[in-house]
């Protein structure tokens, strides 16, 4: 099996609450391209500097398996290529509770973390997190968490991006 890009997408969520998407629920046919960064809003100065220790959202997407030959994709691993270029915000990950191709959980709202999601910094090829075979046509849910501050007034990072990479099992 050879595997390429178009194979695994990225997909939102369906679950929204007060404007903000893909805070959980089912999996949507809307491909998120490699620009991650559209999933989040831009983290303002009064956001980095509001408390302590700063503030944490999170956003649900699901990993799918898109290939055109009806082929599993085996041992499917996540992990996090590179994390953001902010010195004030950083992203781990969690792998969703809901089995493959069923519903993931839903939060209230982006500062409510899901329940039993085990977050990692997931940093590198080395710690990357088992997703499983996913099957043609389903697929699994992860979790994003953004964590943002605190930071001195006035360092407000609006480009900020990270980079997930993917690991599958090739066969044949």
């Amino acid at each position: 099996m050879v595997v390429v890009d178009s194979d695994l997408e990225i997909r939102k969520s369906a679950f929204s609450a007060g404007g903000i998407s893909s805070l959980g629920g089912e999996i949507t046919s809307t491909v998120i391209s490699e620009n991650l960064k559209s999933l989040w809003d831009n983290v303002s100065s009064a956001e980095l500097s509001s408390t302590v220790v700063g503030e944490y959202e999170v956003r649900c997407v699901y990993i799918y398996n898109a290939t055109l030959n009806n082929e599993t994709l085996e041992l499917t691993q996540i992990y996090i290529h590179q994390n953001t270029a902010s010195a004030y915000t950083d992203i781990d990950i969690g792998v969703g509770t809901a089995a493959i191709g069923d519903v993931e959980q839903t939060v209230a709202d982006e500062s409510t973390l899901p329940a039993d999601i085990n977050w990692t910094f997931a940093r590198g090829e080395d710690n990357a997190q088992l997703l499983g075979d996913l099957p043609p046509a389903k697929g699994k849910s992860v979790w994003i968490r953004r964590h943002a501050g605190p930071a001195r007034s006035d360092s407000s990072y609006a480009g900020d991006n990270y980079i997930l990479a993917f690991k599958v099992k090739r066969t044949g």
